[in-house]
Order: structure tokens, then C-alpha cells, then sequence
């Protein structure tokens, strides 16, 4: 096992949503519906045992994508200098990445 420091920001704001096991059973579709249509993240607490994290399943494939780039050094250490030669303005439109429809997403 490993674990992996990570700084996120979000381009837009996320909402979390807490509430307890009783109730979202009582309105466990709204809940769904909500953490899906509005990218929320809703959080079920229970008195007995560990509390529960509900996200939309593109944001959960988002996050696994994300740990999976960032879990070597070698890809942490290449995004970092690819970012870097974008602020910097040293990456053209010439240079492989555009072609594949890469560039201008960052």
C-alpha cells in the first residue's frame, strides 16, 4: 500500500452534501439524483460503522485517472515539465500533443 499527496483544485465549486443513513434511505433516489445532476459528492453517516462517500461515477473515474497519472514518479515528473513548458510559452502547436487534439486544454 502507498499513499499519494494531492493537491486538487477545482475549476468549479463542488458541493458536499452530508446526511445521515435514516434519512437518504428514506430519499435514496433524490439523493442519487442530486450527486449525479449536480456533481455533488454526498456523504452518509452512520452511528454504527464508517460513513459513506456517494459521487457520480465520471467524477469517480476522473479521481482513479488522476491517482493512476500521479502514482509514479516518472508521470508526475513529466506532467510537471510538460505544464511548465506551457506556462512558459516553450510548447507550440507544432509539437506532438497538438495533432491528438491536446492542445489549449490546460
Amino acid at each position: 500500500m502507498y499513499s499519494i499527496d494531492v493537491q486538487v483544485t477545482f475549476c468549479q465549486e463542488k458541493t458536499v452534501q452530508v446526511i445521515s443513513y435514516t434519512e437518504a434511505r428514506k430519499k435514496l433516489k433524490s439523493v442519487f439524483d442530486q450527486v449525479v445532476d449536480d456533481a455533488d459528492t454526498a456523504i452518509i453517516t452512520r452511528r454504527k460503522g464508517g460513513d459513506i462517500v456517494v459521487m457520480a461515477k465520471q467524477d469517480y473515474d476522473g479521481l482513479m485517472e488522476t491517482l493512476h497519472l500521479l502514482g509514479s514518479q516518472a508521470n508526475r515528473e513529466n506532467l510537471d515539465k510538460s505544464i511548465a513548458q506551457y506556462r512558459s510559452g516553450t510548447v507550440t502547436k507544432d509539437q506532438p500533443g497538438a495533432s491528438f487534439g491536446l492542445w489549449g486544454r490546460w
